[in-house]
Formats: C-alpha cells, sequence, structure tokens
C-alpha cells in the first residue's frame, strides 16, 4: 500500500519498465511537463494490481527499441487505470493495450484525451503498430469479460501510416 506522485518538468530517459500502481491499494502518478521527452523504453505498466495514472502536459514518445520491448498496458487490475493526454501533449507508441494484455490479467483502462494527440507511430515496417481496446484474453484465447477498454475525450489520433495500424477490440 502506498501513493506516489511524480512530476517530471524536463526531457528523461527510462530504461528500465515504468510501473505506476504495482502493488493492491496503491497508487502511482506520473506528470510528464516537459518540452521534449526522448525514452529507450522496457515496458510501462499503468495500473498493475493497483491504480495507476499517467498525465502528458507535453510530447512523449515510448517506441519500440531494438530489444523488442515498449509494450504500454494499461490497466491490469479492476481500478480504473488512465493514460490522460492533455492539450499540449502527445504519446507516441507502437503497442498500447488498455483493459490488460496477458491471460489472467484483465483489467480497466481509459485513454483520456484532453485536447491531446494520440500518435500510433510506425516501427521499422516488421510488425503492425498495434491497438488493443478491451481485448485481453482469458486462458481460452477469448476476450476476457474482465477486460474492460475505453477512450473519451476530444483530441485526435494520428500516425505514420495508418494503413499499417490494427485497431482490436469489442466494439
Amino acid at each position: 500500500d502506498g501513493y506516489g506522485v511524480v512530476t517530471n518538468n524536463g526531457t528523461w530517459k527510462k530504461s528500465a519498465p515504468m510501473q505506476l500502481g504495482v502493488n493492491a491499494g496503491s497508487h502511482g502518478v506520473f506528470v510528464q511537463n516537459g518540452t521534449i521527452s526522448h525514452t529507450y523504453p522496457k515496458e510501462m505498466h499503468i495500473g498493475e494490481k493497483g491504480w495507476g495514472e499517467f498525465i502528458l502536459n507535453a510530447p512523449f514518445s515510448w517506441t519500440f527499441n531494438v530489444h523488442g520491448d515498449g509494450d504500454i498496458v494499461i490497466g491490469q487490475s479492476q481500478e480504473d487505470n488512465n493514460i490522460t493526454i492533455n492539450e499540449n501533449g502527445k504519446l507516441t507508441a507502437y503497442y498500447v493495450y488498455i483493459g490488460g494484455r496477458i491471460a489472467g490479467q484483465a483489467g480497466r483502462g481509459t485513454l483520456r484525451l484532453r485536447g491531446g494527440v494520440y500518435n500510433n507511430n510506425r516501427d521499422n515496417g516488421v510488425k503492425e503498430d498495434l491497438f488493443y481496446l478491451g481485448a485481453c484474453p482469458d486462458e481460452n484465447g477469448e476476450i476476457d469479460s474482465k477486460s474492460f477498454g475505453r477512450i473519451c475525450g476530444w483530441g485526435s489520433f494520428a500516425g505514420n501510416d495508418v494503413s499499417r495500424i490494427s485497431y482490436r477490440g469489442v466494439y
């Protein structure tokens, strides 16, 4: 159990996994205010077993690296976990899972647009850019009934090659 808020007003370079709300009963918030962010990521988990929120007030890039890491997973717990992209915010990412990713880890996640931009950026052309919305599998490979993902608010979606973006979810 615990509560933590990190506010970053500058550039941030991250090579280890980022986890917000790791333990049951914990709360983690990360606020990005810096004007430039460049990352070499592992994975980002927002609401792994607790509650997590990532608030973007500036451009932020979390993209595929040479090791194949770079997934963003919003909501592996049944808390209301969020990424909020405000007016000057922009999230650039390749693989995003809202509502869990792995069997047995279905949860609740929301992408909140508050005038910002979600950019599903094209990788090296080998794989599709993936965006899963409430499509976490259960042990049988079917969509888990506990997987909940949503997009709300106002803003825009962008991509370098929209023909290669694969949006999967429950419609």
